[in-house]
């Protein structure tokens, strides 16, 4: 026998060998029941009270709205919302599990349970087209009951029109956005996102733009376990302040403490400009990657270094013991001249401490043995009015003084003459 012959035998009995041994294991696993006829299949919306997250975020925390969402999109948003799925086979024939990985069983239950398209390659990267999900949602409306039904029937026929549409793309087969996804799966599936909870907790993706239509739905549907509902009070997320109600909703149009919010419920001063002097020194200062102690010293230091006393011919006349309304004012000249008296020290700093969710009163009283006029901050903290004079400081600088008068006691250093009314 030649060397290539018998070569050739060895290998044709370990080929031979090999068969036999995945027959026999083969043989050996328990027989999978066949399944249920598809139309015999009745499916059901599972309770969200676990609120499993129906969409994902890639590595760097993107969503990616405006991409074309995709078949394991679909299938893995459906599966932990329906139940009776089990019903279905999980074999997966001609699905190719390799290719779906950790959603090969969620595609083979949808498939062999009639809701995706039978009778066609189903592959996970395929564009899911507007046309294809109102066909997808039509058959699942099919193997649903009562409202469910009805509600996946409706948003059957607003897919198909468009009406879902957060792109403007209304044609059959224009690809459907992950954004449009979200609205549908999180619709279908009755969740109610609670704005406040996502928002404060910084759920929304960071590719996410919160003046879109979809946001509120993204984020809700990212989001694995029911999100904390927020205590009332006021908090800062996504460089804003905003504040919430005893219910937990957020507040809009109105006034709250020494604050006030807009209708999209984050804090301003109600003067655009002044909003935007506000927004770049809290910026400047990096306020927002800083404890609230440690942001609240860095905005004082800001104005008592960046800003001089400066007197114009608008600033010369000093503001009644107790008076308000004059805040804005002095603060936007302030910003805008680069300095101003201690009423602009005193507004500027105020108004900042205010955007970072700080109870700070802006006061016009008056000062030492000669009670002379003057403007200051207070903010409570555990039953004491602490003051914070920055012009005072700022002003004894120049004189070549260390006076501090930063979270000082009345009293202490100066004698501040006033009547909290907080």
């Amino acid at each position: 026998m030649s060397k290539r012959t018998y070569t050739f035998l060895i290998c044709a009995a370990i080929v031979l060998a090999f068969g036999c041994h995945q027959a026999l294991a083969e043989a050996a696993e328990p027989a999978e029941p066949a399944s249920t006829a598809a139309a015999e299949i009745s499916l059901s919306i599972r309770e969200q009270d676990a609120h499993p997250a129906l969409m994902t975020v890639n590595s760097a925390g993107c969503f990616q709205p405006f991409s074309p969402a995709t078949t394991e999109d679909i299938c893995a948003g459906l599966y932990p919302m329906l139940g009776g799925l089990n019903q279905a086979s999980a074999r997966g024939e001609g699905l190719g599990r390799t290719l779906w990985g950790g959603n090969f069983r969620a595609a083979a239950l949808l498939y062999n349970a009639g809701i995706l398209a039978q009778g066609q390659t189903v592959r996970p990267g395929d564009t899911l087209k507007r046309g294809a999900l109102a066909e997808l949602l039509e058959r699942l409306a099919s193997r649903l009951s009562g409202g469910e039904a009805e509600r996946a029937a409706l948003l059957a026929e607003e897919v198909r029109s468009g009406a879902t549409s957060q792109d403007g793309v209304l044609e059959p087969e224009a690809a459907v956005t992950r954004a449009e996804l979200a609205v549908v799966l999180e619709r279908l599936a009755a969740r109610e996102p609670e704005e406040a909870a996502l928002l404060l907790g910084e759920y929304v993706p960071v590719d996410v733009e919160r003046d879109s239509d979809a946001w509120l739905y993204i984020a809700d549907a990212v989001t694995e376990g029911a999100p904390e509902t927020p205590t009332s009070g006021t908090y800062r997320a996504y460089g804003a302040l905003y504040a919430v109600d005893e219910d937990g909703q957020l507040l809009r149009d109105v006034d709250y403490g020494v604050w006030s919010f807009d209708a999209d419920g984050r804090y301003t001063t109600g003067e655009e400009t002044l909003d935007a002097y506000i927004a770049k020194a809290l910026e400047d200062c990096e306020a927002d990657e800083l404890s609230a102690e440690d942001a609240l010293e860095e905005l004082y230091l800001y104005v008592k270094y960046n800003y001089e006393y400066l007197v114009t011919p608008e600033d010369t006349e000093p503001e009644a013991p107790g008076a308000t309304g004059w805040e804005n004012t002095r603060a936007l000249r302030f910003f805008q001249n680069g300095g101003g008296t201690c009423y602009g020290f005193a507004a500027a700093f105020g108004l900042l401490a205010r955007a970072m969710g700080e109870e700070a009163y802006i006061v016009s009283a008056q000062v030492n043995e000669y009670y002379a006029p003057h403007g200051f901050v207070v903010i409570p903290e555990d039953g004491v009015n602490w003051i914070y004079d920055v012009e005072m400081e700022a002003t004894r600088m120049e004189r070549h003084s260390d006076l501090e008068l930063f979270h000082i006691e009345n009293f202490s250093v100066y004698s501040y003459w006033y009547t909290p009314d907080w």
